[in-house]
């Protein structure tokens, strides 16, 4: 008898239920300009790759699109930086450089906006993969059956 209540309250609201069967549209782009050296505008179109990569991965979650007109959900790679972290307590020979890598999208649902950041090491693949975990957990908050271009919800009423 509570499940009543609560499939009107979903219905009502108009979003969508984390198990929907369908994948997200996305379209992935980097925010290029501004300024930008050539180095920099290189390392945004490298992101928006892993991004997208990372997205291919999660198909019962996303589906990439070519086209910003055919998305329900537009990803802005919007910067990306390196910092450098301790390498630990035990001393010796590094062989690999220890590095923290942040992502940072810029993310449009409909009328609904927000930033995301992923942090990997160390590599920018491991923190493409990141953003995506937030933006799938995102993307399941914030998309309603509008954005996903379905009819909206109408309670039938007996």
């Amino acid at each position: 008898m509570i499940l009543a209540p609560v499939a009107l309250v979903v219905l009502v609201s108009g979003f969508l239920p984390a198990e929907n069967g369908s994948p997200a549209r996305v379209y992935v782009h980097a925010a290029l300009g501004g300024g930008m050296t050539e180095e920099e505008e290189r390392g945004l179109v490298d992101s928006a790759r892993d991004v997208t990569d990372a997205l291919g991965r999660r198909k019962s979650d996303f589906l990439v699109v070519s086209a910003a007109e055919e998305a329900e959900v537009i990803v802005e790679v919007a910067s990306r930086e390196e910092r450098d972290v301790s390498p630990g307590g035990f001393g010796g020979a590094t062989v690999t450089r220890f590095r923290e890598t942040i992502v940072r999208l810029k993310v449009t649902c409909g009328e609904k906006q927000s930033e995301l950041k992923g942090i990997g090491r160390p590599s920018w693949k491991s923190a493409a993969k990141d953003v995506v975990e937030r933006l799938a957990k995102w993307v399941r908050s914030h998309r309603t059956r509008e954005t996903a271009g379905l009819r909206p919800a109408v309670p039938v009423l007996r």
